[in-house]
C-alpha cells in the first residue's frame, strides 16, 4: 500500500496495521512503516486450506484498506 497525503504527496514513517479478516494464514508482522516512497508492505502465508482470505490495512487518521487473495 502507497501512504500519501491530500496532496498526493508520499508519507515516510507511518505505520500501518495489518489484519487478516477471513480465511486464515499469516502475517509477516502486524504492523509496518512506509518508506521514503510512502511504501508499506507485509508478507501474508495462505493456510492450507483453499478459498479467499481478506486482510485490512489501516492507518490511524487516513482509513482502511481491503484486499482480497485467492488460495488454491
Amino acid at each position: 500500500m502507497i501512504v500519501i497525503d491530500q496532496y498526493g504527496s508520499a508519507l515516510s514513517n507511518v505505520s500501518v496495521n495489518w489484519v487478516i479478516v477471513s480465511g486464515g494464514g499469516g502475517l509477516s508482522a502486524p504492523a509496518t512503516p512506509s518508506d521514503l516512497n510512502g511504501v508499506a508492505q507485509v508478507t501474508y502465508t495462505a493456510g492450507p486450506t483453499a478459498g479467499s482470505a481478506t486482510i485490512s490495512a489501516t492507518v490511524a487518521g487516513l482509513g482502511t484498506l481491503t484486499f482480497t487473495a485467492t488460495i488454491t
